[in-house]
């Protein structure tokens, strides 16, 4: 017995608590760090009258002015749109190959589709 209340506290209790607790800690820092790069990013990128760069008719060295995002990542977003059409939500641009959820959700607030 660990200590001497009432509750049994038997190993996989305790680490069962313990896992718990470092997964909201690592959420926690997490949520923290995206909310930083968000806001270094917005200064960085070339945005349009609504704030934002259109995914539809952004040119290469627009896009790669995006957080995460190079030449090659540029030109994939550009033959998609050729290929498909324009993108009807900015969550399509997870259709690209190259762009995770991760890369997207560091460039959403600057994206539109219009």
């Amino acid at each position: 017995m660990l200590c001497s209340c009432k509750y049994r506290h038997t190993r996989s209790y305790v680490v069962i608590h313990l896992f718990v607790f470092l997964c909201i800690a690592v959420f926690a820092v997490g949520c923290g760090k995206a909310a930083v790069g968000e806001q270094s990013t917005s200064v960085d990128t070339p945005v349009s009258a609504s704030g934002a760069v259109n995914i539809n008719t952004a040119s290469a060295a627009e896009l790669e002015k995006l957080n995460g995002v190079g030449p090659a990542l540029a030109r994939r977003i550009i033959e998609h749109r050729e290929k498909f059409g324009a993108f009807k939500r900015t969550t399509h641009l997870m259709l690209v190959p190259g762009i995770s959820e991760a890369r997207f959700l560091k460039m959403e607030a600057m994206l539109a589709v219009e």
